[in-house]
């Protein structure tokens, strides 16, 4: 067996992946949430409901290697609701998405550097797609977006923010993500992935657990029923995550890795010599 590779980090916040080679779209008062027409149509009814999503399931079963416990809450929910995940894998969470809550048609919420791939945004807005405004005139529009698709059906949000592959713990998020389901009053799922050593190959398979469905508490002031949901989001992610059985990365912060304080020392020897001369 190969030896793991170390990752390091200094907090939370850290991206493990990279998009600098993308140039972002405009995400504003003017962007087409909706696309009508009959391309877009098409697009989403047969290219994603036609083909995508029953790829999904094969996909998700056999290639990225992911089972459900407790699927069948989201399967009998009728209506909108939000699913909170955690981030820890790229096009497989995409795909699980899909398949969770099927035969609901699933959006997700997303930093629009994945609606930024050249050709590819007409695609990716049909497959559930609802791109985060990068301009402060974009929110409106946004959230008029946000509450059309919620009244339909599951809207997924990554409250981690950014991927940290394959990791199997619960990084703290804000309670900010859980002003939706406050304001559209709708209730919340949440959907842990978790990692296990499988015989045949040495990327891991997972396990995905759904729970919920979690209520705002109306009794309290609508802050306070963001915290309350959000509290219990994490609790219940945390919970599920000790069922993680092995790491397929390790990761390490920064100050407590020892080779990384011996780089730091070595750097500050070398300013220090160079400082003397």
């Amino acid at each position: 067996m190969k030896p793991k590779k170390i990752i390091y980090y200094r907090d939370d916040s850290d991206d493990m992946t990279f998009f600098e080679s993308l140039k972002t779209v405009t995400v504003d008062k003017n962007y087409d949430y909706e696309r009508k027409g009959a391309w877009n149509w098409f697009l989403r009814n047969i290219l994603i409901r036609g083909l995508v999503v029953p790829f999904a399931f094969v996909f998700r079963r056999f290639f990225i290697r992911t089972r459900y416990v407790n699927r069948k809450v989201l399967r009998k929910h009728k209506g909108g609701c939000f699913i909170y995940s955690n981030h820890t894998e790229v096009i497989p969470e995409a795909f699980r998405a899909v398949s969770a809550a099927f035969p609901h048609y699933t959006h997700i919420i997303v930093h629009p550097n994945n609606v930024s791939v050249p050709h590819m945004q007409g695609v990716m807005m049909a497959g559930g797609c609802l791109p985060l405004p990068n301009k402060p005139d974009g929110m409106r529009n946004f959230l008029h977006a946000v509450e059309r698709c919620c009244s339909k059906g599951p809207v997924v949000i990554f409250p981690e923010r950014v991927i940290w592959p394959y990791y199997t713990k619960i990084r703290r998020f804000s309670d900010a993500n859980f002003h939706y389901p406050v304001k559209f009053d709708k209730p919340v799922f949440t959907m842990t992935v978790t990692y296990h050593k499988g015989k045949l190959f040495d990327k891991p398979y997972k396990i995905a657990y759904i729970d919920g469905p979690f209520y705002p508490d109306k009794e309290l002031p609508p802050r306070e029923r963001q915290k309350k949901l959000c509290d219990t989001a994490y609790q219940t992610m945390c919970e599920r995550a000790k069922l993680n059985t092995y790491s397929y990365y390790e990761y390490v912060q920064r100050d407590d890795a020892p080779e990384y304080r011996a780089k730091l020392a070595e750097e500050e020897a070398a300013q220090k010599a160079k400082k003397e001369k």
